[in-house]
């Protein structure tokens, strides 16, 4: 089954970028395969950073595009800059990379508003800029993927079972799936059975009771889409299916 995983509201930790001369902190992430480092000192807006800019002893504020992030940042580097930070062109935020290029300063992304806001900063402010993860602030962030779905599913059932302790793990689940709203063509291996619907479980279970969840497959905890006895049509799943395949008849990988 699935539950809501794009765009959540979510406690993350995060490094911040922080504008000395009044406090504020923005969140950034870390380029991969950079440094841990850390400086203090002006920025500079170096545009695309692939042409030359006065980048001695500043931060390079370098827009996403035309270049890779490396050459981003060894172009700021040998221009005698101490720290990148690489804002989007785009609505969202930066998760570069280095790949396997050797650099000294520290060089993080951040989204294009936070880079429009750096902006404004250019000869009024020093900024503070770290790489160092071993101390992250708490803060809040927009997350996607299953690490927000799989907590909420796992909160969701947690509940109904505290409602309905009687009966047994299998039981629970299976009615949670006999109840997700479906949202895809039937039973798939990208949402499941569908969308948890837990008021529906509830009301399901407060109707007929616990053996509402047991089906005959149970006692072998087949999972996936073979869980309720379903009969999954070969090839449903993956176009190599054969006769003999395990994501044939009552199983889905």
């Amino acid at each position: 089954i699935a539950a809501p995983g794009v765009n959540v509201l979510s406690t993350s930790t995060a490094i911040m970028i922080e504008v000395v001369s009044n406090g504020i902190s923005l969140p950034c992430v870390p380029l991969e395969n950079g440094p841990v480092a850390s400086t203090v000192a002006n920025i500079v807006n170096c545009r695309l950073g692939n042409d030359v800019c006065d980048a001695s002893g500043k931060i390079c504020l370098i827009e996403r595009g035309v270049t890779t992030f490396a050459e981003k940042v060894m172009n700021c580097q040998e221009n005698g800059g101490v720290g990148v930070i690489i804002y989007n062109n785009e609505i969202g935020d930066v998760l570069g990379t280095l790949s396997n290029t050797a650099t000294t300063i520290p060089s993080v992304g951040v989204t294009q508003a936070v880079g429009i806001t750096l902006i404004t900063y250019i000869g009024r402010s020093v900024i503070k800029l770290t790489t160092d993860i071993s101390n992250p602030a708490l803060t809040y962030g927009t997350l996607d993927g299953t690490s927000m779905a799989s907590p909420h599913i796992a909160g969701l059932t947690a509940k109904l079972w505290g409602h309905f302790s009687e009966c047994s793990n299998v039981q629970i689940r299976n009615v949670l799936i006999k109840t997700a709203l479906s949202i895809g063509e039937g039973c798939n291996r990208y949402s499941g059975y569908g969308l948890a619907q837990v008021k529906d479980a509830y009301d399901l279970l407060q109707a007929e009771g616990c053996n509402v969840g047991t089906v005959d497959t149970s006692d072998n905890a087949i999972g996936g889409c073979g869980q309720l006895g379903d009969d999954i049509e070969c090839g449903t799943f993956f176009n190599d299916c054969t006769d003999n395949s395990d994501c044939c008849t009552n199983k889905c990988l």
